[in-house]
């Protein structure tokens, strides 16, 4: 559920680097961060830097604008398909639909 943003030096002395740290953005739901990953690049936006990353959600307008055609889902539905016991594609489709409008802020 988290976005691997980078490393830096978080520990610098007179014998250079002697500690780094990593930074991710982290989601409520791998769905979540699907939409923030393929969203960002749709919209152009950037993650920060792993110093100062930039973590925040999309904005109404922002998620309005996707094209959610466009975003590749199989990561979401691999696990969806992974936890449902016997519905059909067409009510899967409607579980999935109805978690994303949840989702939506």
């Amino acid at each position: 559920m988290c976005h691997y943003i980078g490393s830096y030096c978080s520990n610098k002395t007179i014998f250079g680097c002697t500690s780094r740290k990593e930074t991710h953005c982290c989601f409520k739901s791998k769905l979540a961060r699907i939409i923030q990953e393929q969203g960002r690049t749709q919209l152009g936006m950037g993650w920060g830097s792993a110093k100062n990353p930039q973590c925040d959600g999309l904005t109404i307008e922002q998620l309005q604008s996707l094209d959610f055609s466009q975003i590749d889902f199989f990561e979401f539905y691999a696990d969806a398909f992974d936890k449902a016991n016997g519905p059909s594609s067409g009510q899967l489709q409607g579980i999935i639909e109805n978690y994303i409008q949840q989702s939506l802020p």
